[in-house]
């Protein structure tokens, strides 16, 4: 797999807030969250006009979005108080309701919710067509580093993360596990670990080391590629969500922050 040439999607305004995550569905759109605007943002995968599909109040802020298949739900992170919530917005009714506690919400195909506690990953049965929880969450996977985009689901359930604790970047290592407890430490060494994703297939983790993006075939085993893009060595985050063989990253282009496609081959 190699890089591409780049194309923007949506330039976002530099504003205080940061970036608070995007999801690239199958319906055609991306959902994102920035700067000072507190709620969550729908752009066309193509570019185009953003609609604004929140607005909370009260000191609310939502992020971390994540478009179920089919495009009629969006799971999302709502904090309010210091304390974050697990959410559900219907695209249809524009209606959101808190479904339990917890960070960083991701669907496994089959029907499970998997979102971050703390130093956890809990899990708890779900129905997506219909949005709604069918199970109780429980503790899968113990000693996940507490932060988001540390890490990431593939579509059969196949988990990567980022083991340690602290707030910043460190020596840190990729572990891939299932949701039943198998561990296999990836052999890519300790090394800065910002972000992590995985392609549509489930071959390969995408993340971030020291401001450039890789690629590792986990079916290979072969050492890890850098991709290379236009504007390298500017920080980007790898987004949860690859959609027609392009991956999708966040950062500064130009000293402007922007929605970018990285295109990739493999």
């Amino acid at each position: 797999m190699w890089g591409g040439p780049s194309s923007t999607i949506v330039a976002v305004p530099g504003s205080s807030g940061g970036f608070r995550g995007a999801h690239w569905g199958d319906a055609g759109f991306i959902v994102y969250a920035v700067g000072s605007h507190r709620g969550l943002i729908r752009v066309p995968e193509v570019g185009g006009v953003p609609d604004t599909l929140t607005a909370p109040e009260g000191g609310e802020i939502h992020g971390r979005p994540y478009v179920l298949p089919g495009g009629e739900f969006v799971l999302f992170r709502s904090t309010r108080n210091g304390e974050p919530e697990v959410a559900l917005l219907s695209l249809e009714s524009g209606e959101y309701e808190v479904l339990t506690q917890g960070d960083d919400p991701h669907y496994v195909r089959g029907g499970f919710l998997v979102f971050r506690r703390g130093g956890a990953l809990w899990a708890a049965t779900f129905d997506a067509g219909q949005g709604r929880l069918t199970g109780d969450p429980v503790p899968v996977v113990e000693g996940v580093r507490s932060g988001n985009r540390f890490f990431a689901l593939s579509d059969d359930g196949t988990l990567v993360f980022v083991t340690g604790a602290g707030g910043s970047d460190g020596d840190l290592v990729l572990v891939e596990a299932d949701l039943e407890g198998g561990e296999r430490l990836l052999p890519l060494g300790a090394r800065p670990i910002a972000s992590v994703g995985w392609s549509p297939d489930g071959r390969s983790v995408v993340f971030e080391s020291d401001n450039h993006i890789y690629t590792y075939d986990v079916t290979l085993n072969t050492a890890p590629r850098q991709i290379t893009f236009e504007g390298d060595k500017l920080p980007a985050r790898v987004l949860a969500g690859w959609h027609a063989r392009r991956v999708q990253l966040a950062g500064p282009r130009h000293r402007r922050n922007r929605l970018v496609r990285e295109g990739s081959h493999g």
